[in-house]
């Protein structure tokens, strides 16, 4: 599934992934508000986890600023503990 959105994406975009994201692992997550089906792909940067049903803040898929002609996909940019209760991230996306 990942790769073949990873494609679709890329001729989307007439572009090519940042390589700095290839091998990281991607989920879903379920954007709040959103139809119980709705699902966004995201990379999980190395050395984060997270946990089902947890909030999370996602920034979107952008131009790289590494690579001419290369986007950065929707990536996890932070997470709440499990300390913090349920927080109202920006972005209000739960991980699936």
């Amino acid at each position: 599934m990942a790769i073949s959105a990873m494609f679709k994406t890329q001729r989307a975009v007439h572009g090519f992934l940042d390589p700095e994201y290839m091998a990281d692992q991607r989920v879903l997550v379920h954007p709040d508000g959103a139809n119980p089906g709705a699902h966004l792909m995201v990379v999980v940067p190395a050395g984060m986890v997270v946990q089902v049903g947890q909030k999370v803040e996602v920034a979107g898929a952008h131009v790289s600023h590494h690579f001419a002609c290369r986007y950065a996909p929707n990536l996890l940019v932070a997470q709440a503990s499990a300390t913090q209760g349920t927080p109202s991230l920006a972005g209000g996306m739960g991980a699936h």
